[in-house]
């Protein structure tokens, strides 16, 4: 799968200004982008002793006192993004070292793909301070690995190699593309004992490689020699010889047995990097128990953060293959999905100047570009990468801002498999016109190239809107601050859409993040509406004080005021021009305060709460009833007075169900002689005793102004329903009884979200609303 390195000589140092083009044009805006985004406000408001609790939580007890660093130095927004660019930088060389070593790309070939790397737009995420450590990882995987393959035999590197990979593993997809890279290592290893032990004619994936490279030869009209260990290579016929006469003499025990020596071979050589992993795992495990032990809460938010959701491995494995064609289409689908073609020009035209410095005069390559290996070892890397993803439940996803950084493990062999299809184009290319093969070769490169940085660029430019978002926000608070201090919820509409980079979804943790940082406290909390109202029970995050206090919100009010702020775009919109000169005043340490809020109008408003008002009335009537109980056997009958109402009621009132016509009248009545319910309710039927079975077209009928009468309900199984307006929507109240039992609630009131975190033991378990009922009607 392996072999050695070919005798290239390629002039490197013409591919700097390719490189450096490579590498800054497009990320540049990425790494000058001020502020923090997404998980990154969860850290920041951390005190030092809470970060590196999350550390030992993880099994990475460095990562607080990382953190502490970071957080603590002058700017930690661009040293992270710095660390992150190196990072990326240092995989992308390192990555295309070892292709080159293990013979998998020419030396042109590399150099191509270690600019595509760097240049790639895939996962802008990549450098936000929260996901920069991604990029060290996978940089320190990818380090261990040139060192390794760059002397075997070289017991310092090997050490350093061993240190690298240990570090690696703190991602834990990386666990098995070590796995990965280390069976190819392995394959390499039997073809070379093969060779050793057989002869010129043995059977060994060298011999295959050699046919394939003579058949290309001659496809493409080119006849060479050379020297290969003292021997001329060997003729098409002779390897096909060969392998005839190793085929015919090759037996399966012989085979078996020889696998297995060079198995214990292969290990004892490398007995070091086989236990690796198991030390790694074992390592983190221990730390993760000695912080249980101590720790009175556990791990209760990570403890199932990487739990497998997928059992059937092997499913996920024909998936991770599959992904693997699926991601080389998203990779170019998202260029063509953001990027404007007026804004390739300027970038194809520097990345053909820089392949026309970088190719002028090199010398020709006389071998044919590898095809199949850089193929097939791309679709392996980028199935391995993913695969671990898989099993969690945690696909990566290329549109998506957040799930992206899943896929960075994956995006050198993605770009390794875009090389190998590239060289499919070259080697017909030098079929039809030869001649031209390697400029055609490097137009098709600075195309790829100008594609990334371009869509980088845009993606640069869409990350800065956001901060300016973020920016206006903030400043439209701070103005506010002391009304806004009274509110402990902040409800967002934003529209301004245009200013999410890759179209994100800005969580909850992102807004109260900016808000504690203005109040300087963690009593507020800032949420989007649509994502408030789509929980349907109380959630963790803010009944969980451990939950709380990791988020910021450990001081929150959930029964407190809210309000409603809603954030539009205006006629004005941030052009490039605009982006670059707030970004150059930023850096400048001029003021950019008020530039952000000309692209932005807010309306804000204070959201009506009806739990709070009508909860305490509720209390009161559930008072009443209770002493009603006490006094007379049972609970008053579920009938219902109003000025024109028929009936005895007056005898056993209860005051205050309600007050107009709107809401409840004085008292609940006793049972209607002739067993209709009043104008302005809606009776109730129960099929059989304690399950109420509601009647929508009698309630339907009700609201058009009717009575409705009962189908020979008995007394103590029936009820009314009183009607109301509820803020532009139709809702009720319920009361339901039995004589021995009652419910009474509030029906369909708008703020169910809000009472569930608030009052969450008055929801009524049956339906959408809140109120009061005794021990035996708790299922009504």
């Amino acid at each position: 799968m392996f072999g050695d390195s070919p005798p290239d000589r390629v002039r490197l140092f013409r591919f700097i200004p390719l490189f450096l083009i490579s590498a800054l044009a497009g990320t540049i805006i990425l790494i000058l982008t001020p502020g923090y985004f997404w998980d990154d406000w969860v850290w920041l408001h951390q005190d030092p002793q809470a970060r590196i609790r999350v550390g030992l939580e993880l099994g990475v007890w460095w990562a607080g006192y990382v953190s502490n660093f970071v957080l603590g130095s002058a700017n930690p927004v661009l040293l992270m993004r710095i660390v992150a660019w190196t990072g990326w930088v240092i995989t992308a060389i390192c990555f295309a070292f070892v292709t080159y070593r293990k013979c998998i790309l020419s030396k042109l070939d590399a150099t191509f793909l270690c600019c595509l790397i760097v240049a790639s737009h895939v996962a802008p995420v990549r450098f936000l301070v929260s996901v920069g450590m991604y990029n060290v990882y996978i940089a320190s995987f990818w380090l261990g690995a040139a060192l390794y393959v760059s002397s075997v035999r070289h017991s310092a590197r090997r050490a350093l190699a061993l240190i690298f990979f240990f570090f690696s593993f703190y991602l834990n997809s990386l666990i098995l593309l070590y796995g990965l890279f280390f069976a190819l290592l392995f394959v390499e290893y039997l073809d070379f004992s093969s060779a050793k032990s057989n002869g010129a004619g043995a059977l060994s994936f060298k011999d295959v490689s050699e046919v394939g490279a003579r058949l290309r030869e001659k496809i493409s009209h080119f006849r060479f020699s050379s020297v290969e260990g003292g021997r001329p290579r060997p003729t098409a016929s002779e390897v096909f010889q060969g392998l005839k006469t190793r085929v015919a003499s090759l037996k399966f025990r012989d085979g078996i047995t020889r696998l297995w020596s060079s198995g214990l071979s292969f290990a004892r050589q490398n007995i070091f990097f086989a236990v690796l992993p198991v030390l790694f795992i074992i390592t983190t495990k221990l730390i993760g128990l000695v912080f249980a032990a101590i720790s009175s809460d556990g791990n209760r938010i990570y403890a199932s953060y990487n739990a497998i959701q997928n059992q059937n491995i092997l499913k996920s494995v024909s998936r991770a293959i599959r992904f693997s064609f699926r991601y080389l289409v998203d990779y170019f689908s998202i260029i063509f999905s953001s990027t404007p073609p007026k804004m390739i020009v300027p970038f194809l035209a520097l990345t053909l100047l820089a392949c026309f410095i970088a190719l002028w005069r090199q010398p020709r390559d006389a071998h044919i570009p590898p095809i199949i290996r850089p193929i097939l070892i791309g679709v392996l890397l980028i199935a391995t990468a993913v695969y671990p993803y898989l099993l969690v439940n945690k696909a990566p996803s290329v549109f998506d801002f957040y799930d992206a950084r899943n896929i960075l493990p994956a995006i050198p062999g993605i770009c390794l498999l875009i090389i190998g299809l590239v060289s499919i184009i070259r080697a017909l290319i030098r079929l039809l016109a030869p001649n031209l093969e390697g400029w055609i070769h490097g137009v098709i490169i600075s195309g790829l190239l100008s594609l990334c940085l371009a869509t980088q660029f845009i993606l640069g430019t869409d990350l800065t809107k956001d901060w300016i978002r973020q920016m206006a926000f903030g400043e439209m608070v701070q103005e506010h601050k002391q009304e806004f201090d009274a509110y402990s919820t902040f409800l967002l509409i934003d529209n301004a859409r245009g200013y999410r980079s890759g179209g994100r979804n800005i969580l909850n943790y992102e807004y109260t993040g900016q808000l504690a940082e203005i109040f300087n406290d963690r009593k507020h909390f800032g949420i989007e509406l649509d994502e408030y109202d789509s929980w349907d029970a109380p959630v963790p995050l803010v009944i969980d004080p451990v939950y709380r206090k990791r988020y910021n919100i450990a001081d929150y009010d959930t029964s407190g005021a809210q309000l409603l702020i809603e954030i539009n775009m205006t006629k004005e919109y941030p052009e490039i021009t605009d982006i670059f000169d707030i970004l150059k005043r930023y850096w400048l340490g001029k003021s950019v305060t008020g530039e952000a809020g000309k692209y932005f109008s807010f309306r804000i408003n204070e959201r009506a709460l009806e739990a709070n008002r009508e909860l305490p009335k509720l209390r009161k009537i559930a008072d009443q009833l209770e002493d009603y109980y006490q006094r007379h056997g049972s609970y008053p009958s579920a009938y219902f007075d109003v000025p024109s109402a028929i009936g005895q009621s007056s005898k056993r009132p209860v005051v205050g169900l309600s007050r107009d016509r709107w809401t409840y009248v004085n008292r609940i009545p006793s049972v209607s002689p002739d067993g209709t319910c009043p104008v302005g309710t809606t009776a109730v039927t129960a099929s059989r005793l304690g399950a109420p079975d509601f009647q929508e077209a009698a309630a339907a009928e009700a609201l058009r102004g009717g009575g409705v009468k009962t189908d020979e309900a008995r007394p103590g199984e029936r009820s009314c329903v009183i009607e109301r307006t509820c803020l532009g929507r139709y809702c009720e109240y319920l009361y339901i009884t039995n004589g021995s039992d009652y419910k009474l609630v509030l029906h369909r009131p708008t703020d169910m979200t809000y009472a569930r975190q608030a009052f969450e033991k008055r929801i009524d378990p049956v339906r959408l609303g809140y109120g009061y009922w005794s021990a035996g009607a708790v299922g009504w």
